[in-house]
């Protein structure tokens, strides 16, 4: 795969020796082998006995991991183990993180911690919204090992390395290989689950999903570690289908930078002493709710065009967007909206959409402890993380002990996170771990039409905040030009037949 390399903007320490790891691990291997030669077979066979006992556990918590997002409620997370890290120029060599230092530097903007697989159709839509209402400044972007395109196009154009937009964007890249203790055995477990005789497709998922699964968690404690020597506060860890807005149509939409705002306003109340019960705001927890792929019709994308005092509706895409006007065709009109999911689809599934997404401040004491693992007074092993609570001890009690005053507050926000299903051309452009099981064009065009008729167009409006902070209509198309656009020659067509059903992965769950 392409190393992406990191733009000027990039903070991160590319300079940092990476010897002290091999050096290290050379003088290891040398003790234990002459531990081994003067003890001879007792050391070796207590070795042998102590390594079993290893291979074993790690097996039942393997065995224990779920491999679909319809169970991860059910999931016993595990924790992460600091140890278990590889140090990487990406990583701060020092682990240590002073609780007690100011980060307000790292107030006045949003961070974020993405993992990316062959995104950029969604990457640049999801960007701009969240600049816009997020003030997200500063992004980590993951780059899974089994894409096939690059994201280095969109991260330089948004990093604006010639300060010609003054976007005050920066987005630095990971891998895998950086911060996954033995990478290259985990690929190696992969490749080999891909050769095995029988059931192959189910084999190979499991292995290749239990793993994401995995690394997703160890991601999400190596990123809130580089934002936190970075002196960031505010960090949002969802996808780039999930849009963090609002459940009501309010004004709250046509403020740049509201939410960062009002969260900032919140912690400002905050009594001095609450970190010591968990009871401030230094983690929420977000409801999802699933945009299902109904389509609007020509009238009502034609409104979108058509200046309005109704915000909500009329006037969203600015005239110049995308060379848009209100004289443009249906056909033209059709095109630009089908770019964007926030702007194409305004049909709610019913209920919540499984467990919440998470946002953490960085900067305040307790996240910097779970960090370190010191956080719990009881547990003083290493801290669980997950996939939708990221720190999750830490999440969960202080969504149960938060002060009143400041439950109030933050429901009164009645923040959502829009999780948009999309086009058949978007949910299967990705090799999936999961297609041919859990995600198949049946359960695609099942769910494309899942909905009682709700609809939400709260979240429209960004477009229009966006093209007037940016400087107008034309760097705002600039700073857009992937949207929604796949590669010259994917055939949407043929991923039907590569998006069939191939096996039950609950029977084969019911077999093991």
């Amino acid at each position: 795969h392409e190393r992406i390399e990191h733009t000027p903007g990039n903070m991160l320490m590319r300079g940092l020796p990476k010897w002290n790891t091999r050096k290290c691990s050379k003088l290891h291997r040398s003790s234990l082998m002459l531990v081994c030669l003067t003890l001879v077979l007792g050391i070796i066979n207590l070795c042998n006995f102590t390594s079993h006992q290893y291979v074993l556990k790690q097996n039942e918590v393997a065995a224990a991991m779920p491999i679909i997002e319809i169970l991860l409620e059910a999931v016993i997370d595990k924790p992460v183990e600091p140890s278990k890290q590889t140090p990487s120029s990406f990583l701060p060599l020092s682990n240590s993180i002073n609780v007690d230092a100011e980060n307000d530097g790292g107030s006045d903007s949003f961070s974020a911690c993405i993992l990316w697989m062959d995104d950029n159709h969604r990457l640049e839509e999801w960007l701009a919204y969240h600049y816009y209402l997020l003030k997200l400044r500063y992004v980590v972007l993951n780059i899974d090992p089994w894409s096939r395109t690059s994201p280095k196009a969109i991260i330089d154009r948004w990093n604006d390395r010639n300060n010609k937009f003054n976007l005050n964007m920066t987005i630095v890249t990971m891998r895998d290989s950086e911060y996954v203790y033995n990478y290259a055995g985990e690929m190696e477990i992969i490749e080999k689950a891909a050769l095995v005789s029988s059931d192959t497709e189910y084999t190979y998922g499991e292995a290749k999903t239990k793993y994401i699964l995995k690394r997703q968690k160890h991601f999400y404690k190596a990123c809130s570690k580089h934002l936190i020597h970075q002196n960031k506060s505010w960090t949002s860890y969802h996808d780039t289908d999930e849009f963090l807005t609002f459940s009501d149509g309010s004004k709250k939409m046509e403020e740049p930078g509201y939410v960062l705002h009002k969260l900032n306003e919140i912690k400002k109340q905050l009594p001095p002493d609450t970190h010591v019960n968990d009871t401030g705001v230094s983690c929420l927890m977000v409801d999802r709710r699933r945009y299902c792929a109904k389509e609007s019709s020509t009238e009502e994308i034609n409104e979108l065009f058509s200046p309005s005092l109704d915000n909500t509706v009329g006037g969203i895409v600015p005239e110049g967007f995308m060379n848009s006007s209100i004289d443009s065709t249906d056909d033209d009109h059709k095109a630009i909206i089908g770019r964007f999911d926030t702007l194409r689809y305004k049909y709610l599934t019913e209920g919540k959409d499984g467990n919440p997404k998470s946002f953490i401040d960085l900067s305040q004491r307790n996240p910097k402890l779970y960090v370190q693992d010191q956080w719990s007074k009881k547990n003083l092993g290493p801290h669980i993380w997950s996939v939708h609570k990221v720190m999750a001890g830490l999440c969960r009690t202080e969504e149960r002990d938060r002060l009143s005053e400041f439950k109030r507050m933050v429901k009164e926000e009645r923040f959502t996170i829009s999780h948009y299903l999309g086009s058949f051309e978007t949910y299967s452009f990705r090799n999936d771990a999961r297609q041919g099981s859990l995600r198949t064009y049946e359960i695609w065009k099942k769910r494309a039409t899942e909905t009682e008729g709700e609809v939400s167009q709260a979240i429209r409006p960004w477009l229009r905040g966006f093209v007037e902070l940016v400087g107008g209509p034309n760097v705002a198309s600039y700073l857009l030009q992937d949207a929604g656009k796949f590669p010259d020659g994917y055939d949407v067509i043929s991923r039907i037949n590569d998006y069939n059903s191939t096996y039950d992965y609950n029977t084969f769950q019911k077999q093991e």
